[in-house]
């Protein structure tokens, strides 16, 4: 009887195991799938925005505003991609998207060799992200 129970409980932890690495892995595949969707979006936002920006007479300071909504955007949509894809924790999974996208973000300007700024603008992005990323993650769980 005794050996009976051992092996139920030994079977039933091989499975808790398993069943939390699948978590683990379509949580990764989820997240993946907002980052793509949030690329996606930011990346035809941004060839609108540019278009706009040289066809018309946009001011800068309009056209940066413009930026930083299209950034709420993006973390938006990715988050609530991410999140429907997961199917659960909905905040944390908008917030990592938000992480994921401003890691990006700042390996994007180092590569251009502008650097990172530790400024207000920064502080602003960062903001928006976490912001809007949350609140993505939250409707896509709903």
């Amino acid at each position: 009887m005794k050996n009976a129970a051992r092996l139920k409980e030994q079977v039933l932890a091989v499975g808790s195991a398993a069943g939390t690495a699948a978590k683990s892995t379509s949580r990764a595949a989820a997240l993946i799938r907002g980052m793509i969707a949030a690329l996606a979006v930011l990346l035809a936002g941004s060839l609108i925005l540019a278009a706009a920006y040289v066809f018309t007479d946009l001011s800068s300071a309009t056209a940066h505003l413009l930026q930083l909504v299209l950034l709420g955007l993006t973390a938006l949509f990715g988050g609530f991609i991410t999140a429907k894809r997961a199917g659960s924790q909905g905040l944390i999974s908008g917030l990592i998207l938000a992480a994921g996208l401003l890691i990006l973000m700042l390996l994007w300007n180092i590569t251009l060799g502008t650097g990172i700024a530790l400024d207000l603008t920064l502080f602003v992005k960062v903001l928006i992200l976490a912001l809007f990323g949350a609140l993505g993650g939250m409707f896509g769980v709903f």
